[in-house]
This record gives C-alpha cells, structure tokens and sequence, in this order.
C-alpha cells in the first residue's frame, strides 16, 4: 500500500506501543492482507510486514498476471477482508462471540515479568475498548459478528442470508 495511505489511515497513537488507541486499522490491515496471502499461498514473513517487497502491490501484479484479471492492492486487501469475514461467519455458526477474543485471563492480573513493560498489567477496560473500537472498524456487532450491512457490502449475501436464518443477526432491508 502507499505510504501515504498507510499514514492517513493510522493515528500517531497507533504507533505508541503504549498507547491502546488506533491499534484497530492496523490488525485490520494486517489480518486482511494476512488472510489474501494465504489465499494466494504466499508465506506471511515474506509479505510487507516484514519490510519486504511482497506487499499487496506485488500480490496484485502477480495475481493479476496469473489470472488475467485486473488486480490492485485495493483488490487484494479487500479479498482478504471478504475471506477473514466468512471465516469470522463460519465461526459465529460455531458459536464465537465477543468473551472467545480476550486474552488469557492471567493477563489482566499478573505483571509481565520482564521486558520494557515490566511490571505493567493488561487492563481489561483498555482491552475492551480496543475490542470497540475494532469491531466497529471491521463492521461487526459488538458481540463480534459480521453485520448484514458489512456482509452485503463485501457481495456475501448469501453469507448474511446464512446467519440471519440461523438468528445470529438481523436481515436489513
């Protein structure tokens, strides 16, 4: 992705390894490029994360050289934000919600033993609202299910269809 973007989408904040505001658009970014690299079967340290050239730009010209149709990095990330959404579909058919993405729950009680963040304790206030503010960019509920709104946008109709008639979420008209 171009710099510029990249800088526009996140916050100072989100690059303070001690601040929780802004953290959402990046694991966004990185489980959708993450879940196209996959797809494409491409191993994940060789992808931009690492500062290394097999970024989504790359995936794209690649793609669309094996294919024939026409790919940007736009397209590829949104292919990996349509496959982490099914995926988080077939899991709220399983029965994952909200309490299924915490952390260990030592975490919010024991002090890290070492490392620049010695001592500190994970709070659980923090923890949900970066959970908030996640599931908010991603387009879910806040018990962590893909809405239908969200769902259609991407062109997974028949996914939201799914999930409504199982009860898991609200048809919109």
């Amino acid at each position: 992705m171009p710099l510029e973007i990249a800088q526009s989408w996140y916050e100072k904040q989100a690059l303070d390894p001690r601040s929780p505001s802004g953290k959402a658009l990046l694991v966004i970014y990185n489980e959708n490029l993450f879940a196209a690299a996959d797809a494409l079967g491409v191993c994940k340290f060789a992808t931009s994360w690492q500062n290394l050239p097999f970024g989504p730009e790359y995936m794209a010209k690649l793609t669309t050289a094996a294919t024939g149709v026409e790919y940007d990095w736009k397209k590829i990330l949104e292919c990996g934000e349509r496959i982490y959404n099914v995926e988080r579909a077939m899991q709220a058919r399983y029965g994952c919600r909200r309490r299924h993405d915490y952390v260990a729950p030592r975490l919010f009680r024991e002090p890290l033993p070492e490392g620049p963040r010695k001592g500190e304790v994970l709070s659980r206030d923090e923890y949900d609202r970066m959970l908030d503010e996640y599931y908010e960019a991603r387009g879910w509920t806040v018990e962590g299910l893909p809405t239908w709104r969200k769902l259609n946008a991407l062109n997974l109709g028949d996914v939201a269809e799914d999930l409504a008639w199982r009860g898991l979420i609200k048809a919109e008209s």
